[in-house]
């Protein structure tokens, strides 16, 4: 028959099972298979069990048929005692002995049906009336002619006859009973089982749309969360594939939306800065060209000193430069290609160094630490001013010792690691193979961190009282830029700053 329990202890089984699947699978396609599945496999558990049970009844067909004919045969002695005590024919005697005969063959034919029904007492009291039965039958050859015998005859094989339907009744009421059982059995198998599929069906459907409809809202928050600048990208805890692809590719379209108004911001700077530059040069010109035609009309005058001479010369090389340097800022803003010369990096950074030292503080030292020297193909003069205004820089941030380094490296060199550029990728990661780094290290006060990222944003700055305009790094990043090279910048371990300049080395620099 129908386990309950066992029933009971697959479904709690299969409960979580599915939780736990449903939790752990990778995608939500496999979560509703999951649970569509478990529905399934708890619907023909169902089934199989509902067959256990009607093959149980099936079995029972024959013992209601066996039941049946000791039933009828009971009742045919009856009706042939009855019939035997109006007529008293000799045929009637001959019927009634083959249907005790046919009530004994069943009996011991029937012998394995009929157990469950029988008790071995009842079993041995209706045999024993069988066989007193068929004694009685065999005793009496013919009907007698006399009434009162035959009554007396006939009312002796009627005792037997009502013991016999007596205990054939009772196997009746009990297989009756044991029937309506099996019946109400499947009655309930089925009204339980549909009743835990639905069950384990809502559940599944509740739970599987928890684990989707959850993350969903959750990322419905974040997304007006991102809209309103609250956070900078989405995040989740779900596992699924879908869901984590969705927001990994919404994370990177917010990186490229912003890194395209980042640079749409820096063209607005640029553009701005250029119609500047431009106004600041043209300005410019005028008061230094008449500086230079005064010092070129004190030195046509005579002078009988030697060291006016000197600084007048001195006078007209720097205001020279003063006009150079305009006319770079002019080709910056307006994207002109510079030409290029093979420099020795030693040197180059030698030349920019004796142009800045009168500027600084005699306090200050400066340190050039072993220059490799190995030409580089540079614009001359815009290099200088690279590293003149980082020296001015180190200078302004209170440093008493400036070292510039310079050393060619290779590409899988230890010092390339965690390069981080201002603007763009760094060399190293085109097909470019050998470098050349230079190092312009101080130690000042350093930078707060919050503020490195921003040092070569045009008109940024971290000097107080006006004295800085925020366009000497801005400046530095486009020559570096220029030459293919990048630029990082970040604090020392102990104390000071330094800038990382990379520029990649060619065969023909080589």
């Amino acid at each position: 028959m129908f386990h309950y329990a066992t029933f009971a202890s697959l479904i709690v089984y299969n409960i979580a099972t599915l939780l736990h699947n449903a939790t752990m699978a990778s995608s939500i396609k496999k979560q509703l298979y999951i649970s569509h599945s478990a529905s399934i496999l708890m619907f023909v558990v169902m089934i199989i069990f509902l067959l256990v049970d009607l093959s149980y009844l099936r079995t029972q067909v024959p013992k209601i048929d066996a039941v049946r004919t000791l039933t009828s045969t009971a009742q045919q002695l009856t009706f042939l005692e009855e019939k035997l005590l109006l007529n008293g024919k000799e045929s009637t005697l001959v019927l009634l002995g083959e249907a005790i005969g046919k009530l004994q063959a069943l009996l011991q034919n029937d012998r394995e049906l009929l157990k469950g029904f029988i008790d071995n007492s009842e079993a041995g009291t209706l045999k024993s009336h069988v066989s007193e039965y068929q004694t009685l039958l065999k005793g009496m050859k013919e009907p007698a002619p006399d009434r009162t015998v035959l009554l007396a005859f006939t009312r002796e094989l009627n005792q037997h006859n009502t013991a016999i339907r007596s205990i054939i009744n009772q196997l009746e009421l009990r297989h009756h009973e044991l029937l309506l059982g099996a019946v109400d059995n499947v009655t309930k198998a089925m009204i339980f089982g549909l009743i835990v599929v639905s069950l384990i069906a809502l559940i599944s459907a509740l739970f599987v749309t928890g684990l989707i409809v959850r993350p969903l809202r959750d990322l419905e928050r974040q997304l007006h969360d991102v809209a309103d600048k609250k956070i900078d990208k989405l995040s989740t805890t779900s596992r699924t594939r879908e869901l984590n692809s969705f927001v990994s590719q919404f994370n990177n379209m917010l990186d490229q939306r912003r890194r395209k108004d980042r640079q749409l911001r820096h063209n607005e700077k640029a553009a701005a800065l250029g119609i500047l530059v431009s106004g600041v040069a043209h300005e410019l010109n005028n008061p230094l060209s008449n500086i230079s035609t005064s010092a070129q009309l004190l030195q046509e005058e005579d002078t009988n000193s030697e060291l006016s001479r000197q600084w007048l010369n001195h006078i007209d090389h720097e205001i020279e430069r003063a006009r150079r340097i305009v006319l770079r800022l002019l080709d910056s803003v307006r994207h002109q290609k510079q030409p290029m010369t093979k420099v020795d990096a030693a040197i180059l950074v030698q030349k920019s160094l004796t142009l800045i030292h009168r500027q600084l503080d005699p306090n200050i030292n400066i340190y050039i630490e072993d220059i490799a020297e190995i030409p580089l193909h540079v614009n001359y003069e815009r290099f200088q001013q690279v590293f003149i205004n980082l020296i001015n820089n180190a200078a302004d941030a209170g440093a008493k010792n400036i070292w510039v380094f310079g050393d060619y490296i290779q590409q899988a060199d230890s010092r390339t690691n965690n390069f981080v550029c201002s603007r763009k990728k760094p060399p190293f990661a085109k097909d470019i193979q050998t470098f050349f780094l230079f190092t312009v290290a101080d130690d000042g006060v350093g930078i707060p961190e919050e503020n490195v990222s921003k040092l070569f944003v045009p008109f940024f700055t971290t000097k107080t009282g006006g004295d800085g305009t925020g366009l000497g790094l801005y400046l530095v990043n486009e020559i570096v830029t220029e030459h293919d090279g990048c630029i990082s910048a970040r604090n020392r371990e102990h104390q000071g700053f330094e800038f990382l300049i990379l520029l990649p080395i060619s065969e023909d620099d080589s």
